[in-house]
């Protein structure tokens, strides 16, 4: 897994906004244990303030709503991004493979320090982890050879 701090305004300020939503829940739920009378007492507040009531809740629903429907499109972006990221390395570390060993047929034969010094080569060229697999699809060499380390 790759991964990077985000330290952009968005990844520096939203956690606020999480934390105003939480201690908001927490307030009212506070409030209604301590308070149960609370809201026996709306049924006397004036229209005017009912109304108003209401529109601050439909506002904080539809931010709600924005705000879930806007996280959903940010991960599915970046999922893409990583997708589209991994298939270009993948693509680039078989196109340099066939490359080199494209003639060879059977793999099993060749050196495997050979085969392990050209892992960690394009490893270190496509900053990634690169197996090679048997066609019967035992791990055979890798760019980090502790994965044959058996425990």
């Amino acid at each position: 897994m790759i991964s990077k701090k985000d330290d952009s305004l968005l990844g520096i300020v939203s956690p606020v906004s999480y934390f105003f939503i939480i201690f908001s829940f927490l307030t009212l739920l506070l409030n209604l244990i301590v308070r149960p009378g609370l809201f026996r007492k709306f049924s006397f507040i004036t229209l005017k303030n009912r109304f108003q009531i209401v529109n601050v809740g439909i506002i904080v629903v539809s931010f709600l709503i924005l705000g879930g429907l806007l996280l959903y499109f940010l991960i599915r972006l970046n999922n893409l991004k990583n997708m589209d990221s991994f298939s270009e390395r993948t693509l680039s570390v078989m196109t340099e493979m066939q490359d080199k060993y494209g003639e060879t047929e059977n793999l099993d034969k060749l050196e495997k320090a050979v085969l392990e010094e050209d892992l960690q080569r394009l490893s270190g060229m496509f900053y990634t982890d690169v197996n090679l697999y048997s066609s019967s699809g035992k791990l055979m060499v890798s760019s980090r050879p502790r994965f044959l380390m058996k425990d």
